[in-house]
C-alpha cells in the first residue's frame, strides 16, 4: 500500500495520468491515458524557433511531442532517452528505478539518496518509492542527463526529471476525457480554468481510473499487477501587481498499483500460455474464511492486516511568489512533501527463490507469500528555496544565484517474512526475519551561484558552483517481544564497531563551461562535479548488516554539437561524455543458500563511463514528424586493489574477488547449498566467475526511433494522424552481481551434480535481461478545429516478454501489450 501526500509550493500539480492536465502517480503496467495529437512539428534537441541553442545536455519534451507519443508517465519518458532505463521497483508499482549512464539506485528504502532526481516545478520529491506519475496540467518534461545544481535546488550525481506545470490561464477553457481499455480499464478526466478578471485566475481538475489488472493469479483467483486511481486538484493564480505574482495549488491523490513477478505462462499449467500469471497465495484482502496469515505470526502494527496491494494517497500544494524587476527576477518557493507509504509484497510469488539446486521452484502458493515485505512508512518533508537571477554590466553577463533548505523525516513501520517448505503448502512455515520501525532524518542547505560571461555574441563561457552542507541521522527500535537478534540502534554494531548513526556530508560540486554559437550550430564542452547523499543499508534484517556507506562523487566532462538547420526542420544534437565516479552506492539483493531468504546490502566501487548520444527531430515536408534518439556507452567499476576488509569487517572487493577464485579452484558452486557453496562468486559486487559485476541497468546500446504524419482531409474538417515508435535496449543486468541461472547442469566439490548453473548456457531466469524490441503505434482522428479527438493506441503491440527488474534471482517481466481507446473534447 502506498500512501502519499506531498504539498509543494511552487507553480502546480495536478493529479491524473495522461495527456489532459495533471500529475498522478501510476504504474506502467497499464498506460495512464492516451496521447493527445498534435499536428505541431516536435521541438525536442532544441528550443522553440530562432531562440539560442542551449548548452546543456538535456532531452526537453513538449506537450505536443509527449502526446505524439503517447508518453503519459516519467517511466515512460526515460524509455525514448538515450543511454537511460526505468523500470518498476519489484513489488511497488507506483515508483522507479531509473538510471542515466549508469548512474541510479535499485532502493526505495529510507534514506537512500536517488543519483537521477525527481522534481516538479523544482520541488524535490524525497522517495524514489512513489516518483512514477502520469502528466497533467504540464506544459513539457525536461530529462537533464549529468550532474545538476548549479543553477538550482538539490544536487545530483546522474541527471533529473522535471516536470514544468501550467498555471492557470487567462481564459474560460477546459476539457473533458473518456476511455476504455486492455484489462477493462475505465477513465475519466476533466478540467476547468476559469478567470476572474485578468488577475486571478483557478483551474481545477479530478480524474478517476480502474482497470483489473493484468496478472492472473491462478492460487486465489483474482487479479493483480493493477492500477487504479482518482483525484481532485485546484489551482490559483494571482497578480499582486504587474511585477509580484503568485502561483499555488492543492491536490489530493488515491492511487493503487502493484508489480508483482509473473510468468508468461502459468506454474500451475504450464501449457496455459495465454496471459501473465502469478501463484501467491498473498490475497489482496482478508475475511472470517481468509483471515490476515500475518496477525498470528505476531506482526506488529497495521500491517499485520495488509493485503497483496500498493496504495498511495498524495496530498499535494505548491506555491511560488515571483518578482519582476529591471532586468532581474526573484522567485520564493516553498514546499512541503506528506508522503505516507503502505504496502504488502511477495517478492517471490508465493514459492522458493530459484537456485542451482532448484532452478524450478514447485508451485506452493504459500498463503504468507515466499518472501514478504510488508511496511507502513510516512515520510514528511519542508523545502524552501529563494532564487535571483538576471543580467549585469549590459547583457555581458547572465547570473542565477540562491539559497535552498530542505528537512525530511521518514518513519517506516516494516517486517520480512519468509516461508519455507518445513511444513506443508499452502501454510508452509512461515517465520517472521525482522519487524522494526525505521527512523531517518535528513536536513539539507545548500546555496549555488552560476554566471554566464558572453564574451561576444557567439562566445560563451560559464562558472558555476553548488555548496551542500547535508546531516542525515538514524534510528530504528525492534518491535518483536523478546527478540533473540534484535534490530536496536544500541545494538548496530558490526566487526566490534558501533555503526554511527549519524553522518555529515559538506561538498562543493562546481561546473565549467564553454560554447560557440555559429548559425544554426552551437559548439559545447563542460566539467561538471556532482553528488549523492550517504545513507544506511536499512532494508537490513540483522544489526551487522545495517552498515553506512557514504557519499558518491562524480565528475562528468561532456563536448558535443547541436544544429537547428533548414528553417527548423532538422534538429540534430551529439554529445560524448566520461564520468569517473567514486563511492558509487550499489544496492546488493542476495540469496542465502541455505535458508533460501532474500539478504539485503550495500557495496561502493568506483565506476567509469564513457560514450556518446545522438538525438535528432525532422520535418522533411509538412505533417510528417520524424525522431530518433541513440546512444552509446561502455560502464565498468573500478576497484583500487585492496585486501582484508574494513573496520566493520566487510571484505574489500579486491580481496573477495581473490577469495572467490579460491572457492572456484575447490569446485564450489556460487548459490549452491552447504558445503558446496562459493559465497564470495556471485555476491557483492563479484560475478560468479569471479570477475567484477558490470554495472546494473547500463545497456551498451540503446534506441528510440519514430515519428507522426499529419494528413488533412479539409472536406471533413478532420485531420488524421498515425504514428509508431519502436524502442531498442541492447542486454544488460538488472542485479548487482549479475547473478542468473541457466541451463547445463554444475557439479561441486561433494560430488553432487546440480541441474542449473550460475555461469552461462540458454537463460533460465535472473539478473540477465535479454536485448529487446518494443512496438508501440497509434491512430487518432481530431477536428481541424482541435475541440474534438478521437484515438486508439497500443503499447508493446507485438507482446514481447522481456526482464526489467528482478531480487536475486526472481526476474520480473515487463508489461504485456496493452491497448487504450479514449475520446477528448476541449473547449
Amino acid at each position: 500500500m502506498v500512501r502519499y501526500r506531498l504539498v509543494t509550493t511552487t507553480a502546480v500539480i495536478a493529479l491524473a495520468s495522461a495527456s489532459f492536465g495533471g500529475i498522478a502517480f501510476a504504474q506502467a503496467a497499464t498506460p495512464a491515458a492516451t496521447a493527445t495529437p498534435a499536428a505541431t512539428p516536435p521541438a525536442q534537441v532544441a528550443p522553440a524557433p530562432d531562440a539560442p541553442i542551449d548548452a546543456t545536455t538535456v532531452t526537453s519534451l513538449s506537450t505536443d511531442v509527449l502526446a505524439q507519443r503517447g508518453l503519459v508517465t516519467t517511466r515512460d519518458v526515460l524509455e525514448y532517452v538515450p543511454n537511460s532505463v526505468s523500470a518498476s521497483f519489484p513489488g511497488i508499482g507506483a515508483g522507479n528505478i531509473d538510471y542515466i549512464r549508469g548512474l541510479g539506485t535499485t532502493s526505495a528504502a529510507p534514506s537512500v539518496g536517488a543519483p537521477v532526481t525527481t522534481s516538479i516545478d523544482g520541488i524535490y520529491l524525497p522517495r524514489q518509492s512513489a516518483n512514477n506519475f502520469g502528466f497533467f496540467d504540464i506544459t513539457g518534461v525536461d530529462v537533464r542527463r549529468g550532474p545538476q545544481g548549479t543553477t538550482g535546488g538539490a544536487n545530483s550525481s546522474g541527471g533529473s526529471f522535471d516536470v514544468n506545470l501550467a498555471e492557470p490561464g487567462d481564459r474560460i477553457a477546459g476539457y473533458f476525457e473518456g476511455g476504455y481499455g486492455s484489462y477493462e480499464r475505465r477513465e475519466f478526466r476533466g478540467s476547468l480554468n476559469i478567470p476572474f478578471g485578468t488577475d486571478i485566475a483557478i483551474k481545477l481538475s479530478g480524474f478517476y481510473n480502474d482497470d483489473h489488472g493484468y496478472g492472473i493469479n491462478s492460487t486465489t483467483g483474482q487479479r493483480n499487477d493493477d492500477s487504479n486511481g482518482a483525484g481532485i486538484r485546484g489551482a490559483l493564480r494571482i497578480n499582486v501587481t504587474d511585477r509580484l505574482s503568485w502561483n499555488g495549488s492543492v491536490a489530493y491523490l488515491r492511487n493503487d498499483a502493484d508489480n508483482f513477478a509473473t510468468s508468461d505462462c502459468d506454474p500451475r499449467n504450464p501449457s496455459n500460455c495465454k496471459g501473465r500469471f502469478l501463484t501467491s497465495g498473498l490475497r489482496q484482502g482478508y475475511d472470517t474464511a481468509h483471515p490476515s496469515p500475518f496477525t498470528a505470526l505476531g506482526v506488529t502494527g497495521r500491517k499485520a492486516g495488509f493485503g497483496a496491494q500498493d496504495y498511495a494517497d498524495t496530498t499535494l500544494a505548491t506555491s511560488k511568489f515571483l518578482w519582476a524587476g529591471d532586468g532581474f527576477n526573484v522567485a520564493v518557493i516553498t514546499g512541503y512533501a506528506d508522503l505516507k507509504q503502505k504496502y504488502a509484497a511477495d517478492l517471490t510469488d508465493g514459492r522458493l527463490v530459484p537456485s542451482v539446486a532448484t532452478p524450478f521452484p514447485a508451485v506452493a502458493g504459500y498463503t504468507a507469500g515466499g518472501s514478504t515485505t510488508l511496511s507502513d512508512g510516512s515520510t514528511h518533508q519542508f523545502s524552501q528555496e529563494v532564487r535571483l537571477d538576471g543580467k549585469a554590466f549590459g547583457g555581458f553577463l547572465d547570473y542565477v544565484v540562491g539559497a535552498y533548505y530542505s528537512d525530511e523525516d521518514d518513519t517506516t513501520d516494516v517486517a520480512d517474512i519468509l516461508t519455507t517448505a518445513a511444513a506443508p503448502a499452502p501454510r508452509g512455515n512461515p517465520g517472521v526475519l525482522a519487524d522494526r520501525t525505521l527512523r531517518t532524518s535528513t536536513k539539507s542547505t545548500a546555496g549555488y551561484a552560476q554566471v554566464d560571461a558572453n564574451v561576444t555574441d557567439a562566445f560563451k563561457l560559464t562558472a558555476g558552483v553548488h555548496y551542500t552542507d547535508e546531516r542525515k541521522t538514524l534510528g530504528v527500535s525492534d518491535n518483536r517481544a523478546g527478540c533473540l537478534t534484535c534490530l536496536n540502534t544500541a545494538s548496530l554494531v558490526s566487526g566490534g564497531i558501533a555503526v554511527p548513526v549519524n553522518q555529515s556530508t559538506k561538498l562543493w560540486t562546481p561546473r565549467v563551461a564553454a560554447s560557440y554559437q555559429l548559425p544554426g550550430v552551437l559548439v559545447f564542452a563542460s566539467a561538471t562535479r556532482g553528488f549523492t547523499g550517504g545513507g544506511w543499508n536499512t532494508q537490513a534484517i540483522v544489526p551487522q548488516a545495517l552498515l553506512p556507506y557514504a557519499a558518491s562523487r562524480n565528475w562528468t566532462y561532456e563536448g558535443g554539437v547541436k544544429s537547428d538547420l533548414f528553417d527548423h526542420r532538422l534538429k540534430v544534437g551529439v554529445t560524448g561524455f566520461y564520468i569517473d565516479a567514486s563511492n558509487v552506492a550499489v544496492p546488493v539483493t542476495g540469496v542465502d543458500p541455505a535458508s533460501g531468504a532474500l539478504s539485503y546490502s550495500t557495496a561502493s566501487a568506483g565506476m567509469h563511463n564513457y560514450g556518446a548520444e545522438f538525438e535528432a527531430t525532422a520535418t522533411p515536408f509538412k505533417g510528417l514528424n520524424l525522431f530518433a534518439n541513440l546512444g552509446y556507452q561502455h560502464a565498468r567499476y573500478r576497484v583500487n586493489g585492496a585486501t582484508g576488509a574494513d573496520r566493520f569487517g566487510t571484505k574489500a572487493i579486491a580481496q573477495q574477488q581473490a577469495d572467490c577464485r579460491t572457492e572456484l579452484a575447490a569446485k564450489r558452486v556460487p548459490g549452491a547449498p552447504f558445503v558446496d557453496n562459493a559465497p564470495d562468486c556471485g555476491s557483492g559486487l563479484v560475478a560468479a566467475d569471479g570477475s567484477l559485476a558490470r554495472p546494473d541497468y547500463t545497456p551498451d546500446y540503446s534506441a528510440a526511433v519514430g515519428g507522426t504524419f499529419d494528413y488533412a482531409i479539409p472536406a471533413a474538417g478532420i485531420i488524421l494522424q498515425p504514428g509508431g515508435s519502436v524502442i531498442y535496449r541492447s542486454s544488460f543486468d538488472t542485479g548487482a552481481s549479475n547473478a542468473s541461472l541457466y541451463t547445463g547442469g554444475v557439479t561441486g566439490g561433494s560430488g553432487i551434480t546440480y541441474p542449473a548453473n550460475p555461469f552461462g548456457g540458454t537463460l533460465i531466469t535472473g539478473s540477465r535481461a535479454k536485448s529487446y524490441v518494443v512496438a508501440n503505434a497509434a491512430l487518432a482522428m481530431k477536428t481541424d478545429d482541435g475541440n474534438w479527438v478521437l484515438s486508439i493506441e497500443c503499447n508493446n503491440c507485438l507482446d514481447r516478454n522481456y526482464v526489467a527488474s528482478s531480487l536475486g534471482t526472481v526476474a520480473y517481466l515487463a508489461p504485456p501489450r496493452t491497448w487504450l481507446f479514449h475520446a477528448k473534447r476541449t473547449f
